[in-house]
């Protein structure tokens, strides 16, 4: 089942995919944020975890921004700035070239 899957985040830490909520990076550095509001920072680029996420259901919002896309409450809209907002009400910024496929991928 995939819900018990865990993936390597960077070093020996691991981690079950539904325990995340949002990573936001910095660099080559990742923050990596849980469901229960901890934080861990990993020596691992967004792109790397990316490709280990995004079967689970995440989203790369932004270059520097992806979010688990079941933890997501809206879309926020501020003149051409446009920022997903979280059930946790973290918000994160969205592209202009990733929004289209993260309207499509919230409809579903």
């Amino acid at each position: 089942m995939k819900s018990m899957e865990t993936i390597k985040l960077g070093g020996r830490m691991v981690a079950q995919p539904h325990d995340l909520i949002a990573l936001k990076a910095d660099m080559n550095y990742t923050t990596i944020i849980f469901r229960n509001g901890t934080r861990k920072i990993v020596a691992t680029t967004l792109k790397k975890l990316e490709q280990r996420l995004e079967p689970f259901g995440f989203y790369r919002t932004h270059k520097n921004a992806m979010v688990n896309v079941d933890d997501v409450k809206g879309l926020v809209r501020r003149g051409n700035c446009v920022s997903v907002t979280l059930k946790n009400k973290q918000q994160f910024e969205v592209s202009r070239r990733r929004l289209e496929a993260l309207e499509v991928l919230l409809q579903k």
